[in-house]
């Protein structure tokens, strides 16, 4: 096992397929193929998920949320799916499925895209990584990232905006100010700013 399983075990109780099992080896190698792609193309794919990508676990994601974990996967378990999905609607009303709550309810795979993508946002707004001593490993081995202290996404959002990293959108636009500052132009200069808009101002090779 590597040092990533083994810690997420130690925190949840689950242990990730290795990837020498069936289930994964596939899945795996077809990875191993678009991880060298990405380098080649100058993308930062560090293991440890310092870079673009990071490596995560749905249903450890789930369990750190206490949501329900198991039994959510094959068609058989759609009703299942259905309060997940439910509950996660609930839990996040910020989320804008865009209309594709029921594909996530009828397939177990789209549903896991989102936890995916959900526990990648927490990781880009500073979730958890592995330990400073454990970070040359991580980096061989690569790093299983998971929600922080258990903590749900609007847990994370407010715990990054008291430590003043992350601040939230404003409900409703800033009023226009009654009384604009700044420079004044005069029409012979708007008119030149919007033909240099629209291309129409000539340009000389240096």
């Amino acid at each position: 096992m590597r040092t990533t399983d083994l810690a997420v075990h130690r925190r949840t109780g689950l242990t990730p397929l290795s990837v020498s099992t069936d289930r994964i080896a596939h899945p795996a190698f077809r990875w191993a193929g678009i991880e060298a792609g990405l380098r080649e193309m100058g993308i930062d794919v560090a293991r440890d998920g310092s870079g673009r990508v990071c490596e995560v676990y749905p249903a450890a994601t789930l369990k750190c949320w206490s949501l329900p974990y198991r039994g959510y996967k094959g068609t058989k378990n759609l009703r299942l799916r259905s309060e997940l999905v439910a509950a996660l609607v609930e839990r996040l009303p910020w989320l804008d499925w865009n209309g594709h709550q029921e594909a996530c309810a009828a397939d177990d795979n789209a549903l896991d895209a989102v936890l995916a993508a959900l526990t990648a946002r927490e990781v880009a707004l500073g979730c958890v990584g592995p330990p400073p001593d454990l970070r040359t490993i991580a980096r061989r081995e690569g790093w299983i990232w998971l929600p922080s202290h258990g903590e749900g996404p609007r847990q994370v959002l407010a715990r990054l905006e008291r430590e003043g990293r992350y601040v939230p959108p404003a409900s409703r636009p800033a009023p226009w100010p009654s009384s604009p500052t700044g420079r004044v132009y005069t029409d012979t200069e708007v008119e030149a700013l919007l033909d240099e808009m629209r291309g129409e101002h000539a340009t000389t090779p240096r």
